[in-house]
């Protein structure tokens, strides 16, 4: 008996869709789920979309809490 491709897959992982797998940033190569997107980067947070804003002269650098 065939069975959908969704039903075996919970079956087995316990998943109906295939588990995320984390990208890698490229800017500082920190591991995540889910992007910031400025222009047309990817930053894997605030913190380290505004150190690359301020190593390219975007803004003036300072305390980034």
């Amino acid at each position: 008996m065939l069975e959908h491709p969704d039903i075996t897959r919970t079956r087995l992982t316990g998943y109906p869709e295939p588990e995320p797998t984390p990208e890698e940033c490229e800017h500082c190569s920190d591991e995540t789920f889910s992007f910031l997107q400025f222009d047309d980067m990817k930053f894997c947070s605030r913190h380290c979309l505004v150190e690359w804003l301020i190593k390219n002269n975007y803004v003036e650098g300072g305390v980034v809490s």
